[in-house]
């Protein structure tokens, strides 16, 4: 899966109306999906997320979507 698939995938589940409660399990899922694939630590450190800014920035992007929208 790449970067540019994920940020379609969140894309198109901004555009979309779904119960806040459904919303969040999909956001939580894709998130998921991208701690396996690109092996997000538990703790992302500044480090991290300077070798990994594309993946680092859309994986807060999908963050703050759930918690702006649920």
């Amino acid at each position: 899966m790449s970067i540019e698939t994920i940020m379609n995938e969140w894309e198109a589940l901004r555009s979309k109306v779904f119960p806040h409660e459904q919303l969040d399990d999909l956001y939580a899922d894709l998130m998921i999906r991208m701690e396996k694939m690109y092996e997000i630590p538990t703790i992302i450190t500044m480090e991290w997320e300077e070798q990994n800014k594309p993946v680092s920035t859309l994986y807060r992007l999908i963050a703050s979507s759930r918690l702006m929208e649920t």
